[in-house]
């Protein structure tokens, strides 16, 4: 859609959107201002952490390319090489303050760490589009009242 000459992807602006409470219906949902400092906190550390998502994307067309080989050694591991490369990412993002892998994320953020998997891995959907996933992830984290991350900026 375009709004004023902008166009808006709505499906990136599901992360803002959590189910109502005690709705009426099914798809009553209440929109999530996000505070100064998570758009801030989003931003930088996305930033700061480029070069592990970047590695995540050429790590998965390397296996693509190599694993997809029933002839290649790397036939039976699939994604898996990847998956340090995506922990790397996770330990960025959370300053290794939430655990060392995106499966020790807590649990309020779990279901985002496993979109951003099933996406990038089980979909491959091209990698832009699961970013939203990894941020979910971060967003959930930082709105926790006890959280231990800072922004630093």
């Amino acid at each position: 859609a375009e709004y004023m000459g902008i166009f808006i992807n709505w499906k990136s602006l599901l992360m803002l959107l959590r189910p109502k409470p005690n709705a009426e219906f099914e798809d009553e949902y209440e929109t999530i201002i996000p505070s100064e400092g998570e758009v801030r906190i989003v931003g930088n550390r996305n930033r700061d952490c480029l070069y592990y998502y970047v590695g995540i994307g050429q790590c998965r067309v390397k296996m693509l390319k190599t694993a997809g080989d029933p002839n290649s050694e790397y036939h039976s591991l699939g994604f898996l090489p990847c998956k340090r490369l995506v922990d790397a990412h996770y330990r960025c993002l959370t300053e290794d303050q939430y655990g060392y892998t995106l499966q020790d994320a807590p649990e309020s953020a779990r279901p985002f760490a496993d979109k951003f998997l099933e996406c990038a891995f089980r979909k491959l959907e091209p990698l832009d589009k699961c970013r939203s996933h990894f941020d979910s992830v971060l967003r959930e984290i930082y709105r926790q009242p006890d959280t231990k991350l800072k922004d630093w900026y």
